[in-house]
């Protein structure tokens, strides 16, 4: 019998956390963001980058998801490979749902000279060039990248236990530092930030890339992994 729908429902179910956790986070920032904006009054357009705080909840989302579902799913005797497929889908459904709502409210916020208050919360100025349908794109690929990242070192923690999670963190650490390090040393921040901005269309297509390769790891991992 086909799982894969039941595994679906399942999560998406579970609505607090695929869907209302983040969307909380996000509008607790808006409104403080908002209340602030009113009482200081500026008179210039100006971005407060509260946006973030949506993507930076879906590394958590992705892997409690793992923790919390997978031992459940197996308990029932569902297959690995029905249990990954169903939660997959699951994740871009809800995820998409989560792009077309952030690109509606940036549609908003620019219909409204930034909700009256020149405030730029849904708009980030380097995509603002891309259009609507260059949002939704962008939007749904990093949502989807950040949740199989987190899904995948989950997915990691499953199969080799607290150890094998402490080592690639502590590889992953290493190698952000020396890199941070690199550019200090270097000064290539700056040209750093002006390459980022200049090719971020080139950036997103690699982070579609990536998506993929975390989706082919955490299956590979999860089918060895213990319940």
């Amino acid at each position: 019998m086909n799982r894969i729908p039941g595994m679906m429902k399942m999560h998406i179910r579970a609505k607090w956390t695929s869907l209302l956790f983040p969307w909380v986070i996000l509008f607790t920032s808006f409104i403080i963001n908002l209340f602030i904006s009113y009482l200081i009054n500026n008179q210039e357009p100006f971005y407060t980058g509260g946006l973030a705080s949506i993507f930076f909840s879906m590394p958590v989302i992705g892997a409690v998801t793992l923790a919390h579902t997978f031992p459940f799913a197996l308990g029932f005797c569902v297959r690995r490979r029905d249990y990954f497929l169903g939660t997959a889908l699951a994740a871009v459904i809800t995820n998409t749902i989560t792009a077309v709502l952030l690109c509606l409210l940036s549609l908003v916020e620019s219909a409204t000279d930034g909700w009256g208050v020149r405030m730029h919360f849904f708009n980030v100025p380097f995509i603002n060039q891309f259009g609507p349908l260059g949002h939704l794109i962008i939007y749904l690929v990093l949502l989807l990248h950040l949740y199989f990242l987190g899904f995948a070192v989950s997915s990691l923690h499953r199969r080799f236990g607290p150890g094998g999670l402490f080592m690639f963190l502590a590889a992953a650490l290493i190698l952000l530092s020396a890199s941070a390090l690199l550019l200090t040393h270097y000064r290539l921040w700056g040209p750093f930030a002006l390459g980022f901005s200049a090719h971020f269309n080139l950036i997103v297509g690699c982070m579609a890339l990536a998506i993929l390769l975390y989706a082919f790891l955490s299956y590979a991992l999860l089918r060895r992994a213990t319940d």
